[in-house]
C-alpha cells in the first residue's frame, strides 16, 4: 500500500543524509569549528532538561557535576547583586549528600527553624557548622531529585549603608489595626519582611494583609508597653533607617481617624529627650553587647559629653 505523506516524512527524517544531499557526516560534524560549541550547548540542556522534568541524573558523578554547574561557593565579602537569591540548605543535610554518592534522604531543614514559624531561622546559627548556602539553580535541582518537606530557606542580597550583605534575618513584625473609632483591634498579623524595604511599600502589603482600606497611616513602636508612644515613620525611608529592629510593632489607622498628639509626624523625632538609638539587630550572641551600648546611649551625661567636645 502507499506510505502516508506523515511516514514519507518519518522515513526522511530516519534516513540519514549522503554526501549528495548536501548534509553532514558525524565526522564531518565533529570537525566544525562551531562543533565544541555545539555540544557544550547540548550539554546544557539536557542538565537543565534533567531539573526542570526531574530526571534523576545516570549516576552520581553526573548528578555533582550539574549541581556544581550550576552552584557557586557564597563569599561574605562579595555575596552579589541586591536582589541575588540563595537558599539554605541544612549542613547535616549537605554532608550526608556529599558522602552517600547520590542515596541521600528527603531535604529536611526544619531543624534551621524557629519554632513559632516555617519561614524564619532561629537566631545565633553559623554558616558551614549549621547549614550551607547554595544558588537557586542548585537549590532547584536538588529539590527536584530528592523532594522533601525542605521548606525552601531563600534569602536576598540587600544594599545597607553602601554595602551588599546577605539577609539571614529578615524582621519578623507584628501589624496590628484600628477600627472605625480609633480603637485598637486585638487582630494581630505577622509580617516577615526585609529591612531594605520602604515604609512605604511595608504599610502597603500591611494593608492587604489586614484587608484595611487605603488611604491608611501607619505608626510604630519597639515594644507592647503602654507608656510607649505611637510614632509616625516617614514612609519615604527604609525600615533600617527608621531603626526597625526584630518584633517592632507596626499599626494601621484611618487617616480621616487621626487627632493631634504629642508625636505627630512634626514632633515625634524631635520629642526632648527622645533617643532613637536602639543598638545593634540581635542575632543570638550580641545581646549583651546591645544591652551595653543602650544603656551607655540613654544614660544623658554621655550624650551631652560629645554634643559639647
Amino acid at each position: 500500500f502507499a506510505a502516508s505523506p506523515y511516514r514519507k516524512r518519518q522515513l526522511e527524517v530516519a534516513t540519514p543524509p549522503s554526501d549528495d544531499d548536501g548534509g553532514l557526516t558525524l565526522q564531518q560534524f565533529l570537525a566544525e569549528p562551531w562543533a565544541s560549541r555545539a555540544s557544550a550547548l547540548v550539554r546544557s540542556i539536557g542538565r537543565l532538561a534533567r531539573v526542570d522534568l526531574a530526571l534523576l541524573p545516570k549516576d552520581p558523578k553526573e548528578e555533582r557535576d550539574i549541581v556544581d554547574w550550576l552552584n557557586a561557593d557564597f563569599d561574605p565579602q562579595n555575596p552579589g547583586r541586591p536582589g541575588d537569591t540563595w537558599y539554605l540548605i541544612s549542613a547535616r543535610w549537605w554532608e550526608q549528600w556529599c558522602e552517600c554518592k547520590g542515596e541521600a534522604l528527603h531535604i529536611n531543614n526544619y531543624e534551621l527553624l524557629h519554632q513559632s514559624s516555617l519561614s524564619r531561622v532561629r537566631m545565633g546559627l553559623n554558616h558551614s557548622e549549621d547549614y550551607q548556602l547554595v544558588t537557586e539553580g542548585a537549590w532547584r535541582a536538588l529539590h527536584a531529585w530528592y523532594g522533601g518537606p525542605g521548606p525552601p530557606l531563600p534569602r536576598q542580597v540587600i544594599q545597607v549603608d553602601g554595602r551588599c550583605e546577605l539577609e539571614i534575618y529578615p524582621l519578623c513584625l507584628h501589624v496590628s489595626r484600628t477600627d472605625d473609632n480609633g480603637k485598637e483591634l486585638l487582630a494581630d498579623e505577622v509580617m516577615v519582611i526585609s529591612r531594605s524595604r520602604l515604609l512605604k511599600e511595608v504599610k502597603e502589603q500591611a494593608c492587604a494583609l489586614h484587608r484595611f482600606p487605603e488611604p491608611a497611616a501607619v505608626f510604630h513602636k519597639m515594644t507592647l508597653r503602654d507608656e510607649d508612644e505611637w510614632e509616625a515613620g516617614d514612609e519615604s525611608k527604609t525600615l533600617h533607617e527608621l531603626g526597625f529592629i526584630d518584633e517592632h510593632r507596626l499599626q494601621l489607622r484611618k487617616k480621616s481617624k487621626l487627632r493631634e498628639s504629642p508625636l505627630s509626624p512634626a514632633g515625634a523625632n524631635s520629642a526632648k529627650g527622645k533617643s532613637n538609638a536602639v543598638g545593634l539587630q540581635n542575632l543570638g550572641n550580641t545581646c549583651y553587647m546591645n544591652a551595653s551600648l543602650q544603656c551607655l546611649l540613654n544614660t544623658p551625661m554621655l550624650p551631652l559629653y560629645f554634643e559639647h567636645q
